[in-house]
């Protein structure tokens, strides 16, 4: 019983705070237009760090060279040389 309920809380916990993470490889700085559906955010990225970009699916484009990708919940989402890529 005690592992069944231990089980069933890290499920819970996890899918509490999974979200899009965005990793940035490059070193450059990018600046992003994100959607989330209902509502969309200009942000930025500095280059060779990771960040939560949104907290459930949206799509995600690259201001600089018009790239973009759809992300859902859990994606590790990547930028490297320009490109952006699910890992």
């Amino acid at each position: 019983m005690k592992i069944f309920s231990y089980l069933l809380l890290t499920i819970c916990t996890t899918s509490l705070f999974a979200s899009v993470s965005l990793h940035n490889a490059d070193g450059t700085k990018y600046d992003l237009y994100v959607d989330h559906g209902s509502s969309a955010v200009h942000t930025s990225i500095n280059g060779n760090t990771t960040t939560s970009i949104c907290s459930k699916d949206c799509k995600i484009k690259l201001k600089s060279n018009g790239a973009s990708i759809e992300a859902k919940d859990g994606d590790k989402i990547e930028i490297k040389d320009g490109a952006l890529s699910k890992k």
